[in-house]
């Protein structure tokens, strides 16, 4: 991404815009508001067009504080290229500042999910900060609904703890931690194989993505990347994401992270490990198994099954998985 950018404030939310994208910038009174086709705001005049005006805090589900009761929310209007012609986006505040040489926007990843995979080119990063960068295209309510997602599951054998050494004699790896952000299944602990961790992570600055899947928290730039942090609890019960601990794990060729609690520890499979009998016919979909380790229960966590509600539900706002 090279030249200017436009930064957009709904609320305590900042955004991004493209200069590419962008044919004017107006003051809020010069909106009408007599008209409101499709649940526009009103519609602005330029050069003898009509261009309809959406808010773009309604559009993103969000609020942008307290309205004056003469006009709508918002004191500046941004008209950009739209799938169907100019469309204007009612927002409190617009500043212009030009991009260094080296900004990027990297896409957001599949798992976070439509719509917000439509709604935003990517995050970009720029003086140590992350803003999403709003795609005024998919964003149009005029725009024609996208077609159905494509599945995009992932082929892996599930994880398994055996209590027989592997040829070669290196016994099975397993990293066990807690984390009051899965799922419950019944067990003390969870449990990865360690080829399947990335790293231990004090905390990233997250960024909320508006539209994403609901157990998405957000994402965080990591190591060139975007990240998805993901939290199985329901939203009003998560703390602040900044300060929790995270554990990044592989999971069909990208990186996703989710909130563990500080003690973890590696365990390498021995003959006294067994598998908890009376939980074979009662694991969710989730669990690959659980065992007895040191005589506490540990449950083998299938990833790619904990995360598929996620990638194959677009535009759901619910999954398969309960508390």
């Amino acid at each position: 991404m090279t030249g200017d950018i436009v930064s957009c404030v709904i609320g305590g939310e900042q955004y991004a815009l493209g200069g590419g994208h962008i044919r004017e910038i107006l003051r809020v009174e010069r909106m009408r508001c007599g008209s409101r086709p499709g649940g526009a705001a009103g519609v602005v005049t330029i050069g003898g067009e009509t261009v309809p005006v959406y808010s773009l805090a309604s559009i993103l589900d969000q609020q942008s504080g307290p309205a004056d009761a003469s006009r709508p929310a918002g004191s500046q209007i941004i008209v950009t290229h739209g799938s169907r012609g100019a469309v204007g986006w009612l927002v409190d505040g617009v500043a212009r500042s030009r991009l260094p040489a080296d900004a990027r926007v990297t896409p957001l990843p599949p798992l976070v999910g439509p719509p917000a995979t439509r709604w935003f080119e990517g995050l970009l990063e720029i003086e140590e900060r992350s803003l999403l960068v709003l795609s005024p295209e998919h964003l149009d309510p005029r725009a024609p609904s996208p077609p159905p997602d494509r599945d995009h599951r992932v082929s892996a054998s599930p994880p398994t703890l055996t209590t027989r050494p592997p040829r070669g004699g290196a016994a099975r790896l397993v990293v066990m931690f807690s984390s009051p952000a899965l799922p419950r299944c019944g067990a003390h602990r969870y449990g990865l194989s360690a080829r399947r961790i990335a790293a231990v992570i004090p905390s990233l600055p997250i960024c909320v993505v508006p539209g994403s899947a609901p157990r998405v928290t957000g994402v965080a730039a990591w190591r060139g990347g975007v990240m998805p942090v993901m939290d199985f609890r329901d939203a009003c019960d998560r703390p602040a994401i900044e300060r929790e601990r995270l554990l990044v794990v592989r999971s069909g060729g990208a990186l996703v992270a989710f909130p563990v609690e500080a003690e973890m520890a590696l365990h390498q499979a021995t003959r006294d490990d067994r598998e908890a009998d009376d939980e074979r016919d009662s694991n969710p979909p989730f669990v690959a198994g659980t065992f007895i380790v040191a005589g506490s229960r540990l449950a083998l966590l299938d990833l790619d099954a904990l995360l598929a509600p996620v990638r194959v539900a677009p535009g759901s706002t619910t999954d398969a998985h309960t508390h």
